[in-house]
């Protein structure tokens, strides 16, 4: 992918840049510091231990492992804050959520990375929309190792990902065109399931109607 991209032509004005270059990667801690025996159960002094599942889903609130203030502080460094991006990085390889805001406090697990962009340089969505490319997940899930449970590779090979940078007002029209041609996208993709639904339902009345006797004596009238 990396000689791909830095053969490519670019627009003036843009360059290919080390995805590294451009924010903070921190893999989650070694799964022995959060294994399940250390969680306690939730109360008002303990903090949270997020999972794959709040990425996969995009849903930051389900969850029940939590940490004591202890086991917090020694794990203060993989804290999770509203705007970092969290990457899966087993099993399920490669899905991407920005941190919203509200969150209760606390930390990642040892299968999660989380990125800070330098917001300065480049737009979280148009990060965001980059990583989850068919070019990019194309790429991590050949270079993971595993067969039955796929493991991301190292960190420091994911932040030698080439990523062609506009710059920063680019990057805002980038984002804003394509939330505008995926909403039509969406509006297509209601419509048709819509249909699906609609032709599902006469299928069955069709069916229903056979087995009543009643579809022969409607094709005779």
């Amino acid at each position: 992918m990396q000689t791909q991209q830095k053969t490519k032509q670019l627009p003036q004005g843009w360059k290919n840049i080390e995805i590294g270059e451009i924010g903070d990667f921190k893999r989650g801690p070694f799964g022995s510091s959060v294994q399940k025996s250390v969680c306690v159960p939730k109360s008002k002094n303990t903090y949270k231990l997020y999972e794959q599942g709040n990425v996969i889903n995009n849903d930051f609130e389900r969850g029940t492992y939590y940490l004591n203030q202890e086991k917090f502080n020694e794990l203060k460094g993989f804290e999770i804050k509203p705007g970092d991006i969290l990457i899966t990085c087993a099993g399920t390889l490669g899905k991407i959520a920005i941190v919203p805001k509200g969150i209760e406090k606390g930390i990642i697990n040892s299968v999660l990375m989380r990125i800070r962009l330098k917001e300065d340089e480049i737009n979280k969505k148009y990060f965001i929309y980059f990583f989850g490319s068919s070019a990019v997940q194309n790429d991590i899930q050949s270079k993971s190792a595993g067969v039955a449970l796929k493991n991301l590779f190292a960190t420091k090979q994911l932040k030698k990902f080439i990523i062609p940078l506009p710059p920063l007002p680019t990057q805002h029209l980038i984002v804003s065109s394509i939330e505008s041609k995926f909403s039509v996208i969406d509006k297509v993709e209601e419509a048709v399931n819509n249909s699906l639904k609609k032709a599902e339902m006469l299928r069955k009345a069709i069916l229903k109607a056979a087995f009543e006797g009643k579809l022969i004596k409607e094709e005779s009238i």
